[in-house]
């Protein structure tokens, strides 16, 4: 017998638009590779999470003996302070003084607290009800035992476990704040991000420009909500005149012409001391941080008046030296000459001052705020524990690369 003819089989291919269309396959692949970048930042941020805790873990079972001592010890007896405000709303204005007051009114006693950001002051489409303070204490093991007593839910649980001890450890990383973010304080009806940083970290930053983490948020308009005689003389006399002096060094190295006479708008130079804090910052560079930040920060309602305010001790020494000339309100006319430059120079802090070399400016404040940033980035890891970080990660990015267009 033969054997019957094989049937020709014939094969189908099934094409997708991405065979046919080479823009919709430019297009896919774009699409794919913005996923995979924005998923691998997902998980390595996690990972970071899990092995903080781990580190974490194991600190706390080295040491559970110290650690079971304090835990089981008498609870301390915190008395609570007053401090007093006049009431006051300026223009712009979201937080009243005297909400300010009661909610420094429900920690221990601190040095020194001032109030900042869009939770504080309004920042144009912005509906942020999250209120940002911070508390300058003189010890910070003290201070955290203190509060561990009245709000230990602010904390972490293995924070809490492993007590005031480790959690100043954990502060004292550089730049030196401890946050507790999207804190509910039922006494004044308050959203509360709070950070905790001790007086000589604080005073470092202001005189020398150590991180220029709370430095730089100084040189941005707050409210003030207890006084250091000490602080308030370095923010006046040292941070604000050296943030002035760094921006019109940078404004005059982006100039090409080659006269020495130069015109700058207040509102121009504003943003320039704005985006000091904001050179090198890991928020910025992976979208974490509203694009517009700057303008809003400078052209928010009743934001240039404070600016006004806040430096109108700085622009007239500048003034008074001949290197500034002030005309029409709004702009400034600047001799910025061999000897002016000298000078401005002077009102840097040393350790980023470097004579005759001003195109190197940026690069030195870029090389001190990112890792002060970064650090600060990986401590909220722990310090906030898994869920709030993800949270707080979440709606940074909705400011910025998730922010509907």
């Amino acid at each position: 017998r033969t054997k019957p003819p094989r049937k020709n089989i014939t094969s189908v291919v099934v094409t997708d638009a991405s065979d046919t269309d080479p823009l919709w396959s430019r297009v896919t692949a774009s699409a794919t590779l913005s996923q995979i970048s924005r998923l691998r930042w997902i998980v390595i941020t996690y990972m970071i999470i899990i092995i903080s805790h781990a580190f974490t873990l194991i600190y706390f079972l080295g040491h559970r003996d110290d650690m079971m001592m304090m835990m089981l010890r008498p609870r301390l007896a915190v008395s609570l302070p007053l401090y007093r405000l006049k009431q006051c709303f300026s223009t712009g204005q979201r937080v009243d003084n005297r909400q300010l007051q009661l909610l420094a009114n429900q920690f221990p006693p601190v040095l020194h607290a001032f109030g900042y950001g869009s939770g504080v002051f309004s920042q144009t489409d912005n509906t942020s009800g999250m209120v940002d303070i911070v508390l300058v204490v003189d010890d910070a093991v003290d201070w955290h035992a203190q509060n561990l007593v009245l709000h230990s839910h602010h904390y972490a649980p293995l924070a809490r476990m492993c007590g005031s001890s480790l959690i100043a450890k954990i502060q004292r990383i550089p730049p030196g704040v401890y946050f507790h973010a999207g804190v509910e304080i039922k006494e004044s009806n308050s959203l509360v991000k709070y950070g905790v940083v001790e007086a000589n970290m604080i005073k470092d930053d202001l005189r020398d420009w150590k991180y220029l983490y709370l430095a730089g948020r100084l040189h941005k308009p707050t409210v003030c909500i207890v006084e250091n005689e000490e602080i308030m003389e370095l923010q006046n006399k040292v941070n604000l005149p050296a943030a002035l002096a760094t921006s019109l060094l940078l404004l005059s190295s982006n100039n090409n012409t080659t006269t020495n006479v130069q015109t700058y708008s207040l509102s121009k130079i504003y943003q320039q001391i704005a985006s000091i804090s904001y050179a090198g910052d890991l928020r910025v560079s992976v979208g974490a941080e509203d694009p517009l930040k700057i303008q809003k920060l400078v052209h928010s309602d009743g934001q240039f008046d404070r600016w006004n305010d806040l430096y109108k001790d700085s622009l007239d020494m500048l003034t008074s030296s001949g290197i500034l000339s002030l005309f029409d309100d709004d702009y400034v006319e600047c001799n910025l000459n061999e000897s002016s430059r000298d000078e401005l120079l002077k009102r840097v802090p040393l350790q980023v001052r470097r004579k005759g070399h001003v195109l190197e400016l940026r690069q030195l404040l870029a090389s001190i705020v990112a890792p002060a940033a970064r650090n600060q980035t990986m401590k909220g890891v722990v310090t906030a524990g898994p869920v709030k970080s993800a949270i707080y990660a979440l709606n940074k990015l909705k400011k910025g690369i998730l922010k509907s267009k």
